[in-house]
């Protein structure tokens, strides 16, 4: 599948009326994409540090894809950088340079509550806080109680609390929303497109032949290639 002219979360729920909002169903296959995608990045040792709406792009038939790989790091590194989005920032960040799969866990978490309850996360005060010492805000109480619940373990301020990617891919409401399409993303109505297209520097790969190649993504930190993503399937 080709990637779209607006391929990126950010973009598209910028281009939808802000009185939407995403139907339980249709996040729940937002979560089956983005968790595939993590799976396949922890499986090979790695650690993306920059989840958020802005890295999830859309193809034309309304499969999520995590691209941009410039902060990817190893599994267990102290490598001194840059950790992404501060809304984004798992908390135990702060304190300590090793990074583990679970600090993308909480940045998936931080990005669904977004999602879930179309709201802004906070860059800094005492909300910003409140996410890191589970004490996780529920906006609007008519939303699904399972959803908001999975958020919550996903922002533990505990890491081996945190739900690993494999382990939400086993949730039997993620499994079944694997089998169905998500709709939302390609019907929902949206406001005038935008022209801007896709920068060319953040191509993603879409041959589903190609293989995921670590070396590929520590070439590209060198600046010695174009970043890439291997499509993930749905079921991995």
């Amino acid at each position: 599948a080709s990637l779209t002219e607006n391929t990126d979360l950010k973009v598209f729920f910028d281009e939808i009326d802000e009185s939407v909002m995403v139907p339980d169903i249709a996040i729940w296959g937002i979560i089956v994409d983005i968790c595939a995608g993590l799976s396949h990045i922890h499986t090979h040792n790695l650690v993306h540090l920059d989840i958020k709406p802005q890295n999830i792009f859309i193809t034309n038939d309304g499969t999520l894809k995590i691209g941009d790989f410039g902060m990817v790091r190893e599994v267990g590194s102290s490598e001194d950088g840059h950790e992404g989005d501060n809304r984004y920032m798992a908390p135990e960040l702060l304190d300590s340079s090793l990074k583990s799969p679970a600090a993308d866990m909480f940045s998936f978490g931080i990005m669904m509550w977004e999602i879930m309850f179309n709201a802004d996360p906070p860059h800094d005060g005492e909300e910003w806080h409140n996410f890191r010492s589970d004490r996780v805000p529920q906006p609007n109480k008519k939303r699904s109680d399972e959803l908001f619940l999975l958020i919550c373990k996903l922002l533990s301020s505990n890491p081996s609390k945190r739900p690993t990617s494999r382990q939400v891919l086993t949730i039997p409401r993620v499994q079944i929303a694997a089998q169905e399409t998500n709709s939302f993303i390609t019907s929902v109505p949206r406001k005038n497109k935008s022209k801007r297209r896709f920068p060319g520097h953040l191509q993603l790969n879409t041959s589903s032949n190609s293989g995921f190649d670590p070396n590929e993504i520590a070439r590209m930190r060198e600046r010695l290639c174009t970043p890439k993503d291997q499509p993930v399937n749905r079921g991995d």
